[in-house]
């Protein structure tokens, strides 16, 4: 995701984290299912002109699993830290 908008250098300026998105599932009346299907969509539609509302529903999505921006960045660094082992060794 982070990788697609560097690809389109598009993300109006701003951090990831400043990105505001819509809450979706505030009062969780909606299936997981039904949100991961949106994110879905909106990966479906990506283009540079609506990447911002991509990653809305990635948040969004994040959310409604009940994670944290803080888990979710923890566990990024993690994996991406196991990707340069990975890379350093030949795979």
């Amino acid at each position: 995701m982070l990788s697609i908008g560097l690809h389109f250098q598009k993300i109006g300026g701003k951090r990831v984290e400043e990105i505001r998105y819509r809450v979706v599932n505030a009062h969780m009346h909606l299936k997981i299912e039904d949100v991961f299907t949106e994110f879905i969509a909106s990966a479906a539609k990506l283009e540079p002109n609506n990447y911002e509302a991509y990653v809305s529903d990635f948040l969004a999505l994040i959310d409604t699993l009940g994670f944290t921006w803080e888990e979710f960045e923890e566990a990024y660094y993690a994996k991406n830290e196991i990707n340069h082992v990975r890379q350093a060794e030949g795979y």
